[in-house]
């Protein structure tokens, strides 16, 4: 783990220095976050729930700290002759391994370059995906894997005006050991289609495939979003790889449908929202998850300008097949500055 952090920051202090002898303009942005955590039964993945562990009929409350949201990167500008751009983007945070160490792994979030050229843009990079680009404005970032689908991943974008397409590397779930991995026989496409300001429509489609097994994969979703609420419904198969179908691309020789929604409301520094993600449970076994749900309420109370503490409230709602359903309420206090 040292020796992986030394080369990576030898790595950026040389972006760095070619940064900086460059005529582009350089802008460092990022924030340092602590939250405290108590959760009144176990989650995967802990601070950002993906969805509720079975209790097996013991009390699994637990209490967390950590830092692992903690971010930084660096933004460039430049502006040519023929008033074309090029711009580029590089970020990270701590979120690298899901493990029990206290000195938490970095992980890329975004290291792109954007080219545009009048009603054309060119991005090539880790991007967040355009398929289903919204998220719940919740403080720890669970909304966007409990009930939400869409991350990031290495890509190429084309947009014109309001249609970006997309070629974007795959991943697969294995559906016996649920790790993720790049197992795909093709890229994913992707693309998005702006009607208005406030909604949109974007999809994805490509191949999965586990040992002895492939299938199609695809989803669709519609997306609003105004000054004070935002709102997606979503639905497909063999959607792991974005977080959808609660972990699971393949069971048994079919791709796992799923659907889902949420309703985020903000108004100054109070968030609220709502949501489920519901799977087809015709393929499910006995004990595999079929349901996520949850509520939150959160609040941005800003002590500084540049310094702000946020409590929240949520609660979780898994079900299994054939099962009782297991919930979690979540009690969070995070501190956030940014620089």
């Amino acid at each position: 783990m040292e020796e992986d952090m030394k080369r990576l920051l030898f790595a950026l202090f040389i972006c760095f220095g070619v940064l900086l002898s460059y005529s582009a303009d350089l802008d460092f942005f990022g924030f340092y976050q602590m939250d405290m955590i108590y959760d009144s039964s176990q989650t995967h993945m802990g601070d950002a729930v993906y969805f509720v562990k079975p209790t097996g009929g013991t009390d699994n409350d637990e209490f967390t700290f950590t830092a692992r949201q903690t971010r930084f990167g660096f933004k460039t500008n430049t502006v040519y002759e023929d008033n074309s751009t090029l711009n580029t983007m590089f970020a990270v945070d701590f979120f690298g391994k899901n493990d029990s160490n206290i000195s938490e792994h970095m992980r890329m979030r975004h290291a792109f370059i954007q080219y545009k050229n009048g009603s054309e843009t060119f991005i090539m990079g880790q991007h967040n995906d355009l398929f289903s680009g919204l998220y719940p404005n919740s403080v720890d970032a669970s909304g966007r894997l409990f009930i939400n689908v869409g991350f990031r991943r290495p890509m190429f974008i084309y947009q014109k005006n309001s249609l970006s397409l997309a070629m974007a590397r795959a991943y697969s779930l294995d559906a016996v050991s649920e790790a993720l991995t790049s197992l795909a026989e093709s890229p994913d496409f992707q693309f998005k289609y702006e009607l208005n300001k406030k909604l949109s429509f974007s999809g994805v489609f490509g191949k999965r495939e586990i040992p002895g097994v492939r299938t199609d994969m695809y989803g669709i979703s519609a997306e609003y979003s105004s000054k004070n609420i935002s709102a997606e419904i979503y639905s497909g198969e063999a959607l792991a790889g974005y977080f959808g179908s609660i972990g699971y691309d393949i069971k048994g020789v079919e791709a796992e449908e799923c659907s889902g929604g949420w309703l985020n409301y903000k108004k100054g520094d109070l968030s609220i929202g709502i949501g489920a993600q519901i799977n087809d449970d015709e393929n499910l076994a006995v004990g595999d998850r079929e349901s996520n749900s949850m509520v939150f309420v959160s609040r941005q109370i800003k002590i500084k300008p540049d310094f702000f503490v946020i409590p929240e409230i949520s609660y979780y709602k898994t079900g299994y097949k054939n099962a009782s359903d297991v919930e979690d309420i979540r009690f969070s206090l995070s501190s956030r500055f940014y620089f």
